[in-house]
């Protein structure tokens, strides 16, 4: 995954806005939906945020975790602030 193209990002304590200039929206992800966003834009896949996302906050559940996970990116690619990295944008 990666960020859509024209997002300016601010991170706010624990949590990140995600600003789309394009369509002038913003974006407010909490603690976890920021980290499952940061690292998914920098290439980890599903499966490696899963287990960063138990050892960072302690959760015994893998796969609710997964679950969450694909959720939440589902979430972010459906806003339009996530694209699958091999898609080009138009």
């Amino acid at each position: 995954m990666k960020t859509k193209a024209g997002l300016e990002e601010q991170p706010l304590g624990d949590s990140l806005l995600v600003y789309d200039k394009s369509r002038d929206k913003v974006f407010m992800l909490n603690r976890t939906a920021a980290f499952i966003y940061n690292r998914a834009t920098c290439g980890v896949t599903e499966e490696q945020i899963a287990d960063e996302l138990k050892k960072s906050f302690d959760v015994d559940s893998p796969g609710e975790i997964r679950t969450d996970i694909a959720e939440a990116l589902s979430q972010m690619a459906g806003d339009g602030i996530l694209v699958d990295a091999g898609k080009v944008e138009a």
